[in-house]
C-alpha cells in the first residue's frame, strides 16, 4: 500500500443535540417547534455557518445564539448554540387515535467538498431526557439518511442522478392522552 496524502483527508465536524423541548407538534400541519442546544467541533470557526437544516419550515425564521465558545487542541473549536426553530414532518394519520408519529432534525454541510464531512451522532448519545407537552419518547433514531436525486437541465438529454446523504436524529413520541 502507498502512502496517504495527509492534506487529502476531509476535516470533520462532530455535533451533539441537547434538547430543551419539542412544543406544538401538529399531525395537521406537519411541524413542530424545537428548543435546543447545539454543540459543534470542528476546524472551521463558526460551523453552523456551513450547516443546513433540511427539514427547517420555511415559514419561520430560525433563531441562533453563540452561548459558549472555546478553541481547542488540533485546530479545533468548539461553539455551544441556543437554536429555537420549527420544523417539518411527516405525520401518519393513520396511526390515530393510538398516535405514534417520529419528528426528527434533519441536517447536512452544505458543501462536504468544501468543509469535510458531518459524523453522525450515535443513537446511545441522543437526548432523551427533555420536556414533550403532551406526549412520551417511545424510542431514539440517530444516523444518516440517504435518497436518490435526479437533475435534468432540460438543455440535452442527459439526467444527472446524485445520492444526497443528510444526518438526522430523532425521536418516535406517542400521544399520552388515555
Amino acid at each position: 500500500m502507498g502512502s496517504k496524502n495527509i492534506d487529502s483527508i476531509k476535516p470533520v465536524t462532530y455535533t451533539y443535540f441537547d434538547i430543551v423541548n419539542l412544543r406544538e407538534i401538529s399531525i395537521e400541519e406537519g411541524t413542530f417547534k424545537a428548543q435546543f442546544f447545539l454543540d459543534m467541533t470542528s476546524k472551521i470557526p463558526d460551523p453552523i455557518n456551513i450547516l443546513s437544516f433540511n427539514n427547517l419550515d420555511l415559514d419561520k425564521a430560525m433563531k441562533t445564539k453563540i452561548v459558549k465558545q472555546d478553541e481547542l487542541e488540533g485546530d479545533f473549536h468548539f461553539y455551544r448554540y441556543l437554536i429555537d426553530a420549527k420544523f417539518d414532518f411527516f405525520p401518519v394519520v393513520d396511526n390515530y387515535p393510538f398516535d405514534k408519529q417520529l419528528v426528527f432534525i434533519s441536517y447536512t454541510i452544505t458543501d462536504e467538498d468544501k468543509h469535510g464531512v458531518l459524523q453522525p451522532l450515535p443513537v446511545e448519545e441522543l437526548d432523551r431526557e427533555f420536556r414533550l407537552e403532551g406526549w412520551h419518547i417511545r424510542d431514539t433514531r440517530s444516523g444518516v439518511f440517504r435518497r436518490k436525486v435526479n437533475f435534468n437541465t432540460f438543455l440535452g438529454s442527459e439526467t444527472m442522478i446524485k445520492i444526497e446523504k443528510e444526518n438526522r436524529v430523532g425521536w418516535l413520541i406517542k400521544d399520552q392522552a388515555p
